[in-house]
């Protein structure tokens, strides 16, 4: 939606005030200023980049993770794991439905529901 021409009119108006601070819009329930925020990054070129200011986000099954950590000697597991930042840990619904609906039993868990859902 293109902003209403009223608004348009208004804006330039309010201008700097004597001590050249920008000036308040004032209405008849709340009032509105400017304030000044800190510069944020914007990457230009994502490749050149150095690999230092980088995160990477990897998503994979959990025995594979805990095979990769099996697989790191004992000093490079502790800095990998070190470096983890908030992991998160899901049980994937859709593989336990697999094995629970081919009667293969799940630690932890289990079929539930077998209510009707409304469908319109």
């Amino acid at each position: 939606m293109p902003p209403r021409p009223a608004l348009l009119h208004r804006r330039p108006a309010l201008g700097l005030d004597a001590k050249g601070k920008r000036k308040t819009l004032e209405g008849t329930t709340i009032t509105l200023s400017l304030r000044g925020s800190d510069k944020r990054v914007e990457i230009t070129d994502e490749a050149a980049v150095p690999t230092r200011y980088k995160r990477v986000t990897v998503t994979l099954p959990a025995e594979t993770w805990e095979l990769v950590c099996d697989s790191l000697d004992l000093d490079f597991r502790e800095q990998v794991l070190a470096e983890v930042k908030s992991p998160k840990v899901d049980g994937c619904t859709s593989l336990v439905n697999v094995d629970l609906k081919a009667d293969i039993a799940v630690p932890g868990a289990k079929l539930a529901g077998g209510t009707y859902l409304l469908r319109k």
